[in-house]
């Protein structure tokens, strides 16, 4: 195999001089079958959709002035029984390490990815690939390595970028310890039933679970004074948007953008007119010619001559201190929604659901993600908060709704 290295993409140059065992930048999709998972079988349906797509098996290495991506002569990819108190933990800290595993325990199997590598799409396109593999499923395409391009730089148009939004005070969730691992609560309700609620206050079931999560917000912010009356109180959720679906291609890299809509601290809000309030503004926000300033504005450092000279090490500290200092301190939580999955074949009927768990950091403390098999929505909560505060306001919000739920994690 001839030798193949890629420069990161522009939405992944930021983790690796961020990671940690505390920020570990991965997340995990999991599929619940209906019989036990043979591990061997597993570990040859993950072998055989590698094969086929190779961009999954590369590994990061350390340059002088960036990062990059580099496909080992011998890749290897982790396959094992999962740890149950062990979830997402970082990958790519060490030049040379897998960017993704493989897990399985009693009949869940699961994927865990660091962004360094791809995003949710690209992640989910390979467990799709996997699953398939593993009930010897028709294998889907993917595009090949060589066509990975660097999408941020190819698809926006050059154009003056606007200046950033100025940093606003948010409603951080809670300033309650922080937890030594991470617990995770899932909540699965029947889509139908959550169409119909949603329907009636003319919004989609997307906007509609964002709204029921930051009227949730709204009440632990107001249930923790000590937090309000510093500047505008508001509460800012980071929605991470997947720009294949808006510019047709396929591609296993990281290709999203981050959009940010904001709600008052009210508890008159109800939540018609958040789900309502999200649907304008998301589209407000994918307005091409607002997609193409963000996407150019993302891009400014990295043709910046100066930055461009400055060692990898140092970039990497600086990042690491924005991050921590500028980056995630006005927003107030991240949801992350991938909507309803199609699998090839039959498999639904072999797969009781699917569950995304987007990892958390230490500033928004619990963040959302959902996700829809069939008849099937999963809504799941990843936390580093020591109580599941948020958890419980969301389950009662939910009972206030009329839905009827089942939850489990790991608590």
């Amino acid at each position: 195999m001839p030798y193949i290295w890629l420069k990161l993409d522009n939405a992944a140059k930021l983790y690796p001089g961020i990671v940690s065992k505390r920020l570990t930048c991965a997340f995990r999709f999991s599929a619940y079958l209906f019989d036990e998972v043979d591990e061997a079988r597993l570990r040859r349906a993950t072998e055989d959709a590698l094969a086929r797509t190779p961009y999954y098996s590369m590994v990061v290495r350390r340059g002088l002035f960036w990062n990059y991506l580099e496909l080992p002569e011998k890749p290897k990819v982790s396959v094992g029984k999962e740890r149950p108190l062990s979830i997402c933990s970082a990958m790519g800290r060490k030049s040379g390490e897998s960017l993704i595993r493989v897990l399985h325990y009693g009949r869940k199997i699961s994927l865990e990815a660091s962004h360094i590598l791809t995003d949710g799409a690209g992640a989910l396109a390979l467990f799709k690939d996997i699953l398939g593999s593993y009930f010897n499923a028709e294998p889907l395409p993917h595009p090949e390595i060589g066509r990975a391009d660097y999408l941020f730089d190819k698809y926006a148009q050059v154009c003056r970028p606007t200046a950033p939004e100025a940093p606003m005070p948010a409603a951080w969730q809670s300033r309650q310890k922080t937890s030594a691992r991470l617990r995770a609560t899932s909540f699965i309700l029947d889509i139908k039933e959550v169409s119909k609620v949603s329907g009636r206050i003319g919004s989609t079931v997307g906007a509609y679970i964002n709204a029921l999560y930051v009227k949730s917000l709204i009440r632990l912010a107001l249930n923790s004074p000590r937090i309000l009356g510093r500047g505008e109180e508001i509460i800012r959720i980071c929605m991470p948007i997947d720009l294949r679906r808006i510019f047709r291609l396929d591609t296993p890299r990281n290709f999203y953008l981050s959009l940010y809509p904001k709600f008052r601290i009210d508890d008159s809000l109800n939540v018609a007119d958040i789900a309502l309030s999200t649907n304008a503004q998301i589209r407000a926000m994918l307005r091409r010619d607002t997609l193409n300033a963000q996407m150019s504005r993302n891009l400014e450092g990295e043709f910046n001559r100066a930055v461009r000279s400055i060692p990898r090490a140092v970039k990497s500290l600086a990042l690491k201190v924005l991050y921590k200092t500028s980056a995630m301190k006005p927003i107030s939580g991240i949801y992350s929604n991938m909507g309803k999955i199609v699998l090839q074949d039959d498999l639904s009927k072999k797969i009781s659901h699917l569950e995304f768990l987007p990892t958390p950091n230490p500033a928004t403390r619990t963040n959302f993600g959902a996700i829809c098999l069939g008849e099937k929505l999963c809504i799941s909560a990843l936390s580093y908060a020591e109580e599941p505060a948020l958890e419980n306001i969301f389950r009662e919000r939910l009972i206030s709704e009329g839905l009827e739920f089942k939850v489990y994690g790991n608590f």
